[in-house]
């Protein structure tokens, strides 16, 4: 699921910086949050992260820590970086982090930008953040059929998975082993004026480790709804 992959990483990341993930509690998208928000005055942690969706109630807790004076810092993925989690969360979601696997228009490849701009033309509009990263993958589709060169459903999964160094809108990038690509770089956003802001772009590399003193909680969705971890 969506949210049990992101707090694998999470957690892994938590123990690579030296905290230790210390508590889980499910938590379902239209569960009361009041018992999570306690246990959050009791001991508040320096950061929550959500690792889940906008549906997954992450602006009802936002809202609700805020109205119980939990001053903690928030942070979600990309399913948080939406106007209705905004919404959700009213002015609770003032400084709230999200990251997101889609570059900002200013950090894209000459090759995107040129694509950004002709569909700026075309629509009159700005595409979705993840409208370039679907045109890409429909171009390593058909590549990867024309690679194949059988109508075969296992011989173009495989080809597909077997692209390397393909030179795409996005750069140059392959498939790793685990069906991951190479492209490593993200953005991270911020909300200020109730509108998300980009702030800057991220690598794994450059993480830096937080204070062995800090405390943070991790929320994420499970089979059984969304956990929440404290890390110290």
């Amino acid at each position: 699921a969506y949210g049990t992959g992101l707090a694998r990483v999470f957690t892994d990341q938590c123990r690579h910086l030296g905290l230790t993930v210390s508590t889980s509690v499910a938590l379902d998208a239209d569960q009361d949050v009041a018992p999570l928000v306690q246990s959050l005055q009791t001991d508040p942690p320096d950061l929550v992260y959500f690792g889940g969706n906008t549906q997954n109630g992450a602006g009802d807790l936002l809202r609700a820590m805020r109205d119980a004076k939990i001053k903690s810092l928030f942070m979600g993925p990309d399913g948080i970086r939406e106007s209705a989690f905004i919404d959700e969360a009213g002015l609770g979601a003032e400084g709230a982090y999200a990251s997101l696997g889609a570059m900002p228009v200013g950090g894209l490849p000459p090759l995107a930008k040129e694509w950004f701009d002709r569909y700026r033309q075309t629509y009159q509009s700005d595409p979705e953040p993840y409208t370039l990263y679907a045109y890409e993958a429909t171009r390593v589709i058909l590549h990867g059929i024309e690679q194949a060169g059988v109508k075969d459903r296992k011989a173009i999964r495989d080809a597909i998975m077997a692209t390397r160094d393909f030179d795409g809108v996005l750069g140059r990038w392959s498939f790793t082993s685990e069906g991951d690509t190479t492209i490593r770089t993200f953005a991270g956003y911020q909300v200020h004026n109730h509108h998300f802001e980009f702030r800057r772009m991220l690598e794994p590399e450059g993480f830096r480790p937080l204070p062995r003193d800090r405390s943070v909680a991790s929320l994420d969705e499970g089979e059984k709804g969304t956990r929440w971890r404290g890390s110290r």
